[in-house]
């Protein structure tokens, strides 16, 4: 079990996460526990790096060692885990500089919702104002939805609570344009 989500507003934590090997490590993280050397195996990377990574992801409380297995030989295998299956990041708070690292995946996340909006609406696919709206804004509609899960638990690699979240938030976001649109 881990927390469903966590809101970073840290920027200590949000700068950690500014580096894509460690957000990898995250991700691989919450579908289940798995020890360093499948880690390394799994991303080529040597263990001394990957040594690295996991030391400041343990440094911001962001993985746990979950189990301990001993091995015929007498090896100790430590598993991790996430401590949490989603990390929002709260843009209001952090600084430019950091949130700049996240805008590329900002940005191809509006476009996916674009892009699912427009598969019953081709116009929504030609409209750059509302890509630009929807990157600037829906991660702050995920945080507002995200609000009542950040202490849930939830299984290793339980997507339907963070469908959930996003359909709320994808929800309130379109009613926000609308109501926008509807003024204009």
């Amino acid at each position: 079990m881990m927390k469903a989500v966590q809101i970073v507003g840290d920027q200590a934590v949000a700068r950690a996460m500014t580096d894509t090997i460690r957000r990898t490590i995250l991700m691989m993280l919450r579908d289940r526990p798995m020890t360093q050397t499948q880690l390394a195996e799994e991303l080529g990377l040597s263990k001394a790096a990957l040594s690295h990574h996991l030391k400041i992801l343990k440094q911001h409380e962001l993985v746990s060692i979950v189990k301990k297995e001993e091995e015929s030989h007498g090896i100790v295998q430590k598993f991790f885990a996430a401590n949490s299956y989603l990390l929002l990041y709260d843009f209001s708070v952090l600084p430019r500089d950091i949130a700049g690292y996240f805008y590329p995946a900002r940005l191809e996340r509006a476009r996916g919702v674009i892009s699912m909006l427009s598969l019953n609406n081709q116009s929504f696919m030609r409209d750059c104002k509302l890509t630009d709206f929807i990157a600037r804004n829906l991660s702050a509609y995920l945080i507002e939805a995200a609000g009542p899960y950040v202490d849930k638990e939830i299984d290793y690699g339980d997507e339907g609570l963070i469908y959930e979240i996003y359909t709320k938030a994808i929800r309130a976001l379109l009613r926000k344009k609308l109501d926008l649109m509807a003024l204009q």
